[in-house]
């Protein structure tokens, strides 16, 4: 196999899987104009029955039969655009289903005794009659096998059926072929065992259609021993060895057998390396044979075909037996069937026909004749054709499996743009006729909603006495975190944060700066202790940083956790209020009950309201993190440079006065010098014997040229006039916690003050949403439009006797055929980004 053709087969494959997420947004989006079309087609008649219960005149009556008429001969079972639509959804599955797959299919068929299975055989290398078998009179089983490209070993399973899978796939099909036959044979049971207390009429005397569908159930019914446990099983099984395959999924040689354990096989997987095939990612699909009695078409052939084959090969032998010379009636069959299939992929490229030629004497003027004739044929000649003996392995891999390999890898990209543009090209085309159909039924509904002026004014009362008792509500959250503010109190979640904080940090300082104890400390720190490296003191400063840091991180959690409380306090208000239903008491699909909230305002186009529920959301965001705007300046203020090692600005390094605090402001930038670590430790500390520093005085040595980036703190208080030089391990320790409990103490005081602060801001947050989401003008149009979903559950005395008041069901057409024309805009813009995606 060409690498060049390797290459371009992976390469398309991976273009494929690069439209996932775009053909997935366009499934779920037809999803949604799916299911509102429904609702248009249920909603319309109970608008009918109210308008006619409720006494409206009968003009308006005979307005809402029409609505009715429009919408269900629309989007009716029985519509215009049903039909349509469901083959569109189809499509769209189909669409999903490509871009999801991991190799490229070739579908095979063949009629009876035309070499489909000696093809398989000869591409596969599996050559055993008990894998592939080959009995040339019957095929094995109407489910289709699936044959993968695996060169880590050969493998098999079948998957079976359960019992309503069962019914519905096999024996559905052939009650229904009966029927057709002209015998009704009724409904089929539900449970197994009224099915297995069937009768049947005797076959003698049947029509021919309906004899073969009853011969099958009968044979279902006979052998259901055979196969029973299977439908009971754990719906995949592995079999081993491989050659017991064939006495699951073949038929017995003899009519009366009572052996048939095929009937519970929905398909077969195996994975096997295949000859002549190197890395490509290649599946075969063995479909059933054409003209199979029972086949559900559309479940058995075409679903296979639009779901999982890419190019499509049909085997026919031409033999004098078959009298195919200018006979192509079954070949034609197929060919309607690919046609149905394709998806908008160009029938030349979709299908191929592979003329098995075994080289007999006796057959080649009927294989000459055949070829010639599929040549002049006008709707087959644009086919390609192959004639090849499909017993010759090498004379299939080269002249039939590499130019079909070669013809997808050059066209394979093409072919899946031509289903996404097929795809979309007929859901266009339906969602203009729907838009049609739903302008006119709004315009119905306006009509009708013109004489119910008393309904729709109740309404708008409703909604703004719904309003001024949220206003009421949120006014009480508003004067709850006034209070706090107006005692001059701290949030309380925030100042119990705080104190955990400031507890912990002291603690931790107390308790040898992590280690328990000063001795602790002192024994894990002396020996790697030298006043001459300065790395070493430098990772001391870092580690204690680091651990405050780690500390104060539970202050933002207790500002999350105060933010949190306001938005449960106003979820709590709006609940109330509004329900369950549109303020979910949790959170649920990854919102909380506001941000659920919020997403209906938004849809409901309640604007004012989604805007001040944003607002409200966006409150931590505004406010940022504390430890980074308070605590974050402090911390990193501990710093050697800041310490007895460098000493303050104006005073020469290796002196300190108080705790190492500098005389400038915090954020202050000192000039001590970009120069080599131990050589500052040396002109710094001298030659250090016996805990004692020897060397030039401190004022001597001089460090110039680096600005430091550390902010050097002003040490509250008199400065000590009188310098200290870091001696020892213990001056280091001393020093240290000396500067982080200072710290502790200017961060708690800082901190309690934006604690204050926070308070007020919970406030003013309150207080804002109170006036955007309970004070502002027409803020009941807004809780209208959101309530019109739940209108019956917030105020059910307008609900009347007999179902939702008319006003009511009108607004739930309104909305169904608002949903329809959103997501239709939506979709046809996710449309339009996969048709750009490069192929």
């Amino acid at each position: 196999m060409s690498s060049a053709i390797e290459r371009s087969i992976e390469a398309a494959l991976d273009a494929r899987h690069a439209q996932i997420g775009t053909v997935t947004r366009l499934a779920e989006l037809w999803a949604v104009i799916r299911s509102a079309a429904d609702q248009l087609a249920t909603s319309a008649p109970a608008v009918e029955a109210a308008a006619a219960r409720t006494g409206l005149p009968g003009a308006t009556q005979q307005t809402a039969a029409e609505l009715r008429t429009v919408l269900q001969e629309a989007f009716g079972p029985g519509g215009s655009l049903h039909p349509r639509m469901a083959a569109i959804d189809l499509r769209i599955t189909a669409v999903v289903a490509r871009a999801h797959r991991d190799t490229v299919n070739l579908g095979v068929i063949g009629l009876t005794k035309a070499g489909k299975t000696t093809l398989l055989r000869s591409i596969t290398g599996l050559d055993d009659d008990n894998v592939l078998p080959a009995r040339a009179i019957k095929p094995t089983t109407a489910a289709s096998s699936r044959i993968y490209h695996d060169r880590s070993g050969t493998r098999a399973e079948v998957r079976t059926y359960d019992w309503d899978s069962f019914r519905a796939d096999v024996l559905v099909p052939l009650y229904r072929e009966a029927a057709v036959g002209g015998v009704a044979l009724g409904e089929v049971p539900h449970l197994i065992d009224a099915w297995l207390r069937v009768r049947y009429p005797e076959q003698r005397g049947l029509p021919s259609g309906a004899s073969v569908a009853v011969q099958r159930l009968l044979q279902a019914q006979e052998s259901v021993g055979s196969y029973r446990g299977l439908l009971s099983g754990p719906g995949t099984v592995a079999v081993e060895p491989l050659n017991r395959l064939a006495s699951l999924v073949s038929r017995p040689a003899d009519d009366q057998s009572r052996d048939r354990p095929y009937l519970a096989v929905r398909d077969v997987v195996i994975r096997t390396p295949f000859a002549h095939v190197d890395s490509v990612r290649l599946g075969l699909i063995d479909l059933p044979g054409a003209g199979e009695a029972s086949l559900d078409v559309e479940k058995r052939f075409l679903e296979p075909l639009r779901h999982e084959v890419d190019l499509f090969m049909m085997v026919i032998r031409p033999v004098k037996s078959q009298g195919f010379v200018r006979d192509f009636a079954p070949t034609r069959q197929v060919i309607q069937l690919a046609d149905k299939a394709r998806l908008g992929v160009r029938l030349t490229d979709f299908l191929t026909v592979v003329v098995n030629d075994d080289g007999a004497p006796a057959d080649q003027q009927y294989v000459d004749s055949v070829m010639a004739d599929l040549a002049q044929d006008p709707e087959l000649g644009d086919i390609p054709r192959y004639r090849i003996n499909n017993a010759d392995g090498g004379a299939v891999a080269s002249r039939l499996l590499e130019p079909v390999l070669q013809h997808l890898a050059r066209r394979l990209a093409a072919m899946d743009a031509a289903t996404v543009t097929g795809a979309v090209a007929e859901a266009d085309a339906v969602l203009a006729d729907a838009a049609a159909v739903i302008e006119r039924a709004d315009e119905l509904a306006d009509r009708i909603r013109s004489v119910l002026p008393l309904e729709k004014w109740e309404s708008l009362r409703r909604a703004k006495e719904l309003s001024n008792r949220i206003a009421s509500g949120l006014k009480q959250v508003v004067d709850e975190y006034d209070s706090v503010v107006s005692a001059g109190k701290a949030d309380p979640r925030m100042h119990k944060a705080i104190t955990t904080a400031r507890e912990g940090m002291r603690t931790w300082a107390m308790n040898g700066l992590g280690y328990g104890s000063r001795e602790g400390w002192l024994q894990a720190r002396r020996e790697a202790f030298s006043p001459r490296d300065l790395e070493t003191v430098q990772d001391e400063f870092v580690r204690v940083r680091l651990a405050l840091t780690e500390h104060c991180d539970a202050i933002d959690v207790g500002l999350e956790s105060s933010i949190q409380r306001l938005w449960r306090d106003v979820a709590t208000v709006l609940r109330t209020n509004l329900g369950s239903t549109l303020v979910p008491a949790e959170a649920s699909n990854g919102r909380t009950p506001l941000e659920s909230l919020a997403v209906t305002a938004r849809k409901q186009r309640a604007n004012q309201l989604a805007v001040a529920l944003a607002d409200l959301a966006a409150v931590k965001v505004a406010y940022g993190s504390i430890v980074l705007r308070v605590t974050r300046p402090l911390i990193r203020t501990i710093d050697w440079r800041n310490s007895a090692i460098a000493g303050p600005a104006g005073h020469g390094p290796g002196v300190t006065i108080g705790f190492g605090m500098g005389a400038g402001p915090i954020g202050a930038t000192v000039d001590v010098g970009r120069v080599d670590l131990n050589e500052v430790a040396t002109k710094l500390l001298g030659t250090v014997g016996r805990g004692v520093a020897r060397g030039p005085a401190p004022d001597t040595a001089t460090v110039t040229g680096y600005r430091s980036e550390a902010p050097i703190p002003t040490q509250p208080g008199p400065v000590s006039p009188v310098p200290r030089v870091l001696n020892s391990v213990e001056d280091l320790y001393d020093e240290l916690q000396a500067m982080v409990l200072a710290r502790i103490d200017q961060m708690t005081t800082a901190l309690d003050a934006e604690a204050a602060t926070i308070a007020t801001v919970l406030a003013a947050a309150a207080d804002r949403f109170l006036d955007a989401a309970g004070r502002a003008d027409d803020i009941e149009q807004d809780y209208d439009e959101l309530c019109a979903p739940v209108r019956a559950e917030l105020w059910p005395d307008l609900v009347d006797a007999g179902g939702p008041a008319t006003g009511l069901l009108l607004d739930e057409v309104r909305e169904a055929g608002r949903r329809v024309r959103d997501a239709a805009d939506r979709f046809q813009a996710a449309a339009a980004a996969a048709q750009a995606i490069p192929r």
